[in-house]
């Protein structure tokens, strides 16, 4: 296994790099003889590192870690290196975050079981290094994303309801993408203390779309519309400081 405190330096530099734009790879049709090879590769500081460590060691796991880290750094590559270095400062001297972005982003890779949920997670960093999301929603995003089935998770993005049964939606429920609503049960109970319901009227609790569910759905679904309000009080008030912290986001990036 790779020692991520010998690298995670390497990897800031990398994502900080220019030559991040000009990496352009199947990871998936590359032999470790043909990225052992590859002249571009070496150049980004990372990948140099861990293909060294792979020539010494030849472990097999150094070889899939480097594959999630390609993964990952291909589809950050679209953002702007100087936008990428501005987001990382930021963040590194914060004092709210206990550890740095290189530190965090080997741990979160480390943690992925597959290259293509690196790849996912690259779009979701994206997505903070461009200000659509904060860096505690992408913490937030980092941790489903860890912990759900892949398939599932792209059975989800490909949806567009807010709102489900809550027989159908234990999975979701588990990841943090649903939460389970009761407003309309809390109505009913209510309009069965004023005597203008029965209680074999009360209506069934649903399950409905977190805040972190609609910011992941909104970053890998194009289509998707994000809802404007919550009938919670709380996780309303959560998603409109999302939303508002997500605007401030934008503003400071575009400076």
């Amino acid at each position: 296994m790779i020692d991520i405190d010998r690298i995670q330096y390497d990897i800031t530099d990398s994502l900080c790099s220019s030559k991040l734009k000009d990496l352009s790879i199947d990871i998936s049709e590359m032999s470790i003889d043909a990225l052992m090879n590859d002249g571009l590769l070496k150049q980004i500081p990372v990948i140099k590192t861990i293909l060294a460590i792979i020539e010494t060691t030849q472990n097999l796991s150094n070889y899939l870690f480097l594959k999630k880290i390609l993964a990952f750094l291909t589809n950050v590559k679209g953002v702007s290196a100087k936008k990428r270095k501005k987001m990382i400062e930021v963040i590194d001297s914060n004092d709210e975050y206990k550890g740095k972005v290189g530190e965090t982003v080997l741990e979160i890779l480390d943690k992925c079981d597959s290259a293509k949920k690196a790849a996912y997670m690259g779009v979701w960093f994206s997505a903070f290094l461009k200000g659509k999301i904060t860096y505690g929603m992408f913490l937030c995003g980092a941790n489903i994303l860890e912990h759900v089935f892949l398939s599932d998770f792209q059975y989800f993005i490909e949806q567009d309801e807010d709102w489900m049964m809550v027989e159908d939606a234990y999975e979701e429920i588990a990841a943090g993408l649903y939460y389970i609503d009761f407003t309309t049960a809390f109505w009913d109970i209510r309009d069965v203390a004023a005597g203008i319901m029965s209680p074999e009227e009360v209506g069934d609790a649903g399950a409905k779309i977190t805040p972190i569910g609609a910011a992941l759905r909104a970053v890998f679904n194009p289509y998707y519309q994000e809802p404007d309000s919550y009938p919670d009080p709380m996780l309303d008030g959560l998603f409109r400081r999302y939303r508002a912290d997500r605007k401030n986001m934008k503003k400071n990036v575009e400076k």
